[in-house]
């Protein structure tokens, strides 16, 4: 999915107010841009996984310490939250990876499409993130609903494709670094 996909007003409108929120948002900088020569700049972040795992907030960061404690007591557990149950894949962004994105927009000079996707490539279905869990923290026994037709944190609308990130390549110099495995060694 580029950043210029092809707007279809009605088919593929956002699911929610939070995407239409953001969808207004990237907009209106466009449009400031465009009318007052103002520099600006959206990053479209993945599921961001990483930084304080204490007390996590986030669905990636609820869903990640919450398999996690089960890989440490071995017991089995069932996910019943909506939130933390999708079907089809998802794609994940390390905290760190995110501030060299926004050090790398703040450095750009007159980038181009001004809206870029900030995640690393790999997609994650539900089962292969706890098999990655499984890896890194030991082993796992979950039970969730498979019948689940949302896409990851309840959106209405399962992912229909993975980002392209080639813009944030060329125009801000942006790679990932760090895969879902290696933030799950990292940060827990």
């Amino acid at each position: 999915m580029r950043e210029d996909a092809a707007l279809h007003l009605i088919s593929q409108r956002p699911g929610s107010l939070y995407a239409i929120s953001k969808l207004a948002s990237e907009q209106i900088g466009l449009l400031y841009r465009d009318l007052h020569g103002l520099d600006t700049i959206s990053l479209r972040l993945g599921a961001v996984v990483g930084g304080d795992t204490s007390n996590p907030t986030s669905v990636p960061g609820r869903l990640f310490s919450t398999l996690i404690n089960a890989a440490g007591t071995g017991e089995e557990i069932t996910l019943d939250d909506p939130l933390l149950i999708w079907k089809g894949p998802e794609e994940f962004v390390d905290v760190r990876d995110c501030a060299r994105a926004a050090v790398a927009a703040l450095d750009a000079e007159k980038p181009r499409t001004g809206v870029y996707n900030i995640t690393h490539p790999t997609q994650w279905t539900l089962d292969a993130v706890i098999g990655a869990v499984a890896e890194a923290h030991g082993e796992l026994n979950v039970k969730y609903d498979r019948t689940i037709e949302t896409g990851f944190a309840g959106f209405a609308h399962v992912r229909p494709a993975g980002c392209d990130i080639t813009a944030a390549r060329e125009e801000l110099g942006f790679s990932p670094a760090h895969d879902l495995k290696d933030s799950l060694r990292h940060w827990w």
